[in-house]
């Protein structure tokens, strides 16, 4: 593909059965530093981090023009593809070619929440738990109250509403939601990340 159709930075290349993400370097640097410049140009390609770079060799163009070309998987679809072998809740640390990408995943049931901004706070909140657990050695505990009112007619409601109560010796900032799906509809997973240092 490359050598009919050169390129500079990443491609997604869509078929009916898979997609694949390519990265094309110039070869005027090391191998090492290709390696860094395609996770730079993947990020800003497809809008996250990419992970599983796999490096297809040197490949040279009609028009003269030569690449270091790389194969690479979006962080999105790499959690997914893990989540849906076997399903996890938790902090993760995910290996990447400059740095270590720290993701957490909590998975929700929506009948518990009233709203989906609630839903999506919660979600939030257990993500960084997740992670600060993993790092810092926090603890969060959860309670659900359930309060039933009575109507004038006698009829009984009953509503829940869970309280989280989180101690930590130290605090997670910086995370960004990557992506939300459903693999059930009664479920969402949402999948947190953020770059360590």
């Amino acid at each position: 593909m490359y050598s009919n159709a050169p390129f500079e930075g990443g491609k997604k290349i869509e078929t009916d059965n898979y997609t694949v993400c390519a990265v094309a370097i110039s070869n005027d640097t090391s191998s090492s530093s290709s390696l860094q410049k395609a996770w730079t140009a993947s990020r800003l390609a497809f809008g996250e981090p990419c992970v599983q770079f796999e490096h297809l060799g040197y490949q040279n163009a009609t028009n003269g023009k030569s690449a270091s070309l790389f194969l690479c998987t979006p962080l999105s679809e790499f959690i997914k593809e893990l989540y849906s072998k076997k399903p996890f809740d938790g902090a993760r640390i995910i290996q990447a070619p400059t740095k270590n990408i720290c993701i957490s995943v909590v998975t929700l049931e929506k009948s518990n929440y009233n709203t989906e901004s609630m839903r999506d706070r919660v979600s939030q909140i257990k993500a960084r738990q997740y992670v600060n657990a993993m790092i810092n050695g926090s603890t969060i505990s959860s309670d659900v109250l359930i309060k039933t009112e009575t109507d004038a007619n006698g009829n009984a409601t009953a509503f829940s509403s869970e309280v989280l109560r989180e101690r930590s010796m130290g605090f997670v900032s910086g995370m960004a939601l990557l992506t939300s799906f459903s693999i059930n509809p009664t479920q969402t997973t949402y999948i947190y990340f953020y770059e360590q240092e």
